[in-house]
């Protein structure tokens, strides 16, 4: 997450897991949960900052996916 731990405080209360400092101004956050769904609604307290998601792969696909249903929700083209 582009972000210091501190600016994530609000964001990131719900989390299970650890919130690494990796000292440049971004954080890693390395959570589970009970379904890719679950990780994937949580991911948008993260409002405001860029992230990127590094896996498991099946996250990633699943986090994909709902971005194109959520583009054409909006009316845009999906990618």
């Amino acid at each position: 997450v582009q972000a210091r731990p501190d600016e994530l405080r609000q964001e990131i209360r719900w989390l299970r897991g650890e919130v690494d400092d990796l000292g440049d101004g971004t954080t890693r956050i390395r959570t589970s949960g009970d379904s890719l769904e679950w990780i994937s609604v949580h991911l948008g307290f993260l409002s405001g900052h860029d992230y990127r998601i590094e896996g498991p792969p099946e996250l990633i696909e699943h986090v994909r996916a709902d971005a194109a249903r959520r583009l054409r929700a909006a009316g845009a083209p999906a990618p």
